[in-house]
């Protein structure tokens, strides 16, 4: 299904960030986006969705707020 699509969102938890090898897997996964193109464009992107902000840092990889263009829109 990853290759088949332009686009891949690649959910992950704190059981991946947290395992015995949570950095390399998730290095893992942000280089195989990386490597197809699947990063910094809609619809596209590794995110982590831990429950507190900022446990791990700037989850955004590479789509910061101020950079994401039209999904964040200002409120009016």
């Amino acid at each position: 299904m990853f290759a088949a699509t332009p686009a891949a969102i690649t959910a992950f938890s704190q059981g991946v960030n947290q395992s015995s090898a949570g950095t390399d897997k998730v290095n893992a996964i942000i280089n195989c986006h990386l490597a197809t193109g699947r990063i910094g464009k809609p619809g596209a992107g590794p995110f982590s969705v831990t429950g507190q902000p900022n446990a791990m840092g700037g989850r955004e990889v590479g789509g910061f707020v101020e950079h994401a263009g039209r999904a964040h829109r200002p409120a009016r």
